[in-house]
Formats: C-alpha cells, sequence, structure tokens
C-alpha cells in the first residue's frame, strides 16, 4: 500500500498479479499478549487470507490512517469499500502547516479523534480531526480505531516491516495469524501501540517455506531473540502433519530457544514442568507456546536466568552429542534455525560437522518483499558455475524474499 495508506497502481498490479497466492487484506487485532519486557504478540484476524506454511512472513504497514486502509484482496476488489484503490482530493489549507492526508473516517463526516502527537515519539505528527475521544491509551487522546491523518515533517515508516508468520488458525472460517515485535524503531513503535479493534494492512503470505522432516523424522528447532516466531509456527505444521497422518511413524520435535536474559524471552514460561538450571539441555515441557503443540523446549540465557547458561547453540551441541549420535538419527534430523546471523552460521557449522540437514530462514531488511527492490540480495553456490546468472563464477546472489527466505545451509556463502 502506498506511504499515505492508498493502494498505489503498481502496488495493486502486484497484488492482482499474485492469483490466490498472496494479496493486500486488512488485518484486525483480536488479541494482544505482552511476552516479555521488550516483546509483545498480536494476533489478527484476517478474512481471505491465502494458505501459508511456516518460514514465511507478511509485509505490514505501520503507519498512517488505519481506517483508510481497507484492505485489498488478490483481485483487486476492496474488501470494506469499493474504493480504497482509488486517488481522492482534499482541501488543504497552508495555514495549518505540513499537508497531511484525512482519514477516510473523517472525509465521510464521521467523527474521530482529535489531538496531535509530537514527531518525537516516531509515529509522525498527527493532524486535528473532528471531536470523537480516543481508544488508544497513552496516545493524546489518538484512537487507532478512529481517523488518524498522517504530517510529513516528523518521523515516520513509509515502506512495510517484514514479520514471521509465528502462527496460524482458522475460527469460523477467518484465518488469524500471530505476529511477534519488539520495538525498536518507527514501525515497530506503531504496531507496539495496536490494541484490540485496530486495523492494519498487511500483504502476503511471502516467500517459500520450511521443508517438514519426513516420517519418523526428527525437526531440532533453534529460534533466537526475533527468530523464535517461525520456530513457533513450524512446532505447530509438524504437530498438525502428525495427526493428519494418525500417528503412523509420527515426526518428533524439540525447540532450542536463547535470549540474552529471561526478561527478553519472547515466549511464555509455564509450571508443567521443574525450572531448568544453568548446566540443564534436556527438553522440558514448560514453554507454553510450544507445549501446545506437544514440543518439549531447551531454553538457555547468556546470563544464566533461566535454563542453560550461554548461547542457545551450545545447547544445541550438548544436546546433540548426547541423544543424535548414530548415523541413522543424523539422516532422519533437521535442523531448523532463524535468529542473529552469527548464530545461524554456528548452527550450520554444527550441522555440517555431524552431517545432519540443515535450512536456514534467514534476516534481511526488506522494502517491499516481492523482489521489485531488490534490497535483500545473499550470496549462495550455484549448482552449475557454468550456468547463469554469472556465468563461470561459482554463487550468485539470491533474494531473501522471493528466493527464501528458507536456503539450505550446504549453500548459503556468510
Amino acid at each position: 500500500m502506498g506511504e499515505t495508506g492508498r493502494l498505489g497502481k503498481s502496488e495493486m498490479a502486484m497484488a492482482t498479479t499474485a492469483g490466490s497466492s498472496r494479496g493486500i487484506y486488512a488485518a484486525r487485532v483480536v488479541e494482544r499478549v505482552e511476552l516479555c519486557r521488550e516483546h509483545f504478540r498480536l494476533r489478527f484476524a484476517v478474512p481471505g487470507l491465502p494458505a501459508s506454511g511456516p518460514g514465511q512472513f507478511l509485509q505490514v504497514q505501520c503507519n498512517g490512517d488505519v481506517t483508510a486502509r481497507r484492505g485489498v484482496q488478490a483481485g483487486g476488489e476492496d474488501s470494506l469499500g469499493s474504493d480504497a484503490g482509488e486517488g481522492h482530493e482534499f482541501d488543504w489549507d497552508p495555514s495549518a502547516g505540513p499537508m497531511r492526508r484525512a482519514g477516510r473516517a473523517e472525509a465521510s463526516g464521521r467523527a474521530g479523534a482529535s489531538g496531535r502527537l509530537d514527531p518525537s515519539d516516531g509515529l509522525g505528527r498527527l493532524g486535528q480531526t473532528v471531536g470523537g475521544s480516543g481508544s488508544l491509551g497513552g496516545l493524546g487522546g489518538v484512537g487507532l480505531g478512529g481517523s488518524m491523518g498522517l504530517d510529513f515533517d516528523g518521523p515516520a515508516a513509509f515502506l512495510r516491516r517484514p514479520f514471521s508468520i509465528a502462527g496460524r488458525m482458522e475460527l469460523d472460517g477467518v484465518s488469524h495469524v500471530d505476529l511477534i515485535g519488539r520495538e525498536v524503531g518507527v514501525g515497530t513503535r506503531f504496531l507496539s501501540r495496536l490494541g484490540v479493534g485496530d486495523e492494519v494492512s498487511v500483504l502476503g503470505p511471502l516467500g517459500n517455506r520450511f521443508r517438514l522432516p519426513g516420517a519418523n523424522g526428527i525437526g531440532l528447532l533453534v529460534g533466537g531473540g526475533v527468530g523464535i516466531p517461525p520456530m513457533i509456527y513450524l512446532a505447530q505444521a509438524i504437530a498438525e502433519l502428525n495427526r493428519l497422518e494418525a500417528g503412523e511413524r509420527p515426526r518428533r520435535a524439540i525447540a532450542f530457544s536463547g535470549a540474552l536474559t529471561v526478561d527478553l524471552l519472547a515466549l511464555t514460561r509455564t509450571g508443567n514442568a521443574p525450572r531448568p538450571g544453568p548446566t540443564d539441555f534436556d527438553p522440558r515441557y514448560n514453554i507454553g507456546e510450544f507445549d501446545a503443540f506437544g514440543v518439549p523446549a531447551v531454553i538457555s540465557t547468556d546470563d544464566g536466568s533461566w535454563g542453560w547458561k550461554g548461547f542457545v547453540t551450545e545447547a544445541l551441541e550438548r544436546y546433540l552429542d548426547a541423544w543424535i549420535t548414530d548415523q541413522a538419527d543424523r539422516q532422519r534430523a533437521i535442523i531448523y534455525t532463524c535468529g542473529p546471523e552469527p548464530m545461524m552460521k554456528r548452527v550450520q557449522e554444527i550441522a555440517a560437522r555431524r552431517g545432519i540437514a540443515c535450512q536456514i530462514a534467514v534476516e534481511r531488511a526488506m522494502a517491499c518483499g516481492m523482489g521489485t527492490c531488490q534490497s535483500c540480495c545473499i550470496r549462495v553456490k550455484k549448482p552449475d558455475p557454468a550456468r547463469p546468472p554469472m556465468p563461470g563464477e561459482s554463487w550468485c546472489y539470491r533474494l531473501a524474499c522471493t528466493d527464501g527466505p528458507v536456503f539450505s545451509g550446504d549453500d548459503l556463502l556468510w
């Protein structure tokens, strides 16, 4: 969607040509949970969202008039109004300061919120609108469920932000997806202030998916920091596949999650198992997000405030050397990982040394998420150096958004 909250012609065309595999949709917040000191989880209801899988992501619009973004689906039809892709004229009074776009609620004569935000809050400034009261606490009476006009003289997130899908369910025929965020800039600050009932525009699902373990396989799910969300979705997918196959040669999964300290662990701790100590690397059913799918977890913190004291890669190594030791187990195991790049590099080294397959969901800055901007390049090995692109070279560039974000660890050139 355009920087002012409207669909531009080029973005409309991209959404339309994507067929049923992706689109632009209105996503309404139905649940918000604070996971730790800095991380939060938002659950969105997204009617009409195409099928997705673990590893895929959504591009989320993180600014502007929430009510004006009505969510144009892949066919180009506005799900909440027929003119979301059309331009609108409005009057500008030069004495009012920098030009802003009026929210649709204001333009239609409905009461909106009132008040201004200082640009230092990272959300841009809000223009004055007509009476009403705000629904979002701490923002000077501005309600994201009401009218919200955006000025251009302060910080604002004019590009969508990519978020890995952390889980998905279907309720009453409507898709619900989970996204986990941490406030690190203007875009995530906008998301961190969303509440139940607020709407944003999402584009997706985008990217490729993790390949699930085969029958009787072992999935080792290694996530660090903001790389934890796709591991939750992967645990869900493995559990659902086991249910579909009615228990014949079920797959096993073990989660490994790391954080600097327990206060930054973006997961829910439960009392379903004893608290792990600083030298414990045995999986336990005491992390709610994984326990819900029958997946035990090994938790590490750098300072030892919960679970293994040290890096999550150290706990992974100890587990592998204790329990995944024979060749048959290593051949049916797959290590999946997402998180900080040094962690993922180390995970790949651990897997390669033991002859275990490794799939890596890389982290890259993405402006469009669909291969247009070419901003998320990553170097990979070529299967045949004589073939294009770059004939004669043993490597080439691929895009994390369209060729990935999931790559085989053996193919990546860090």
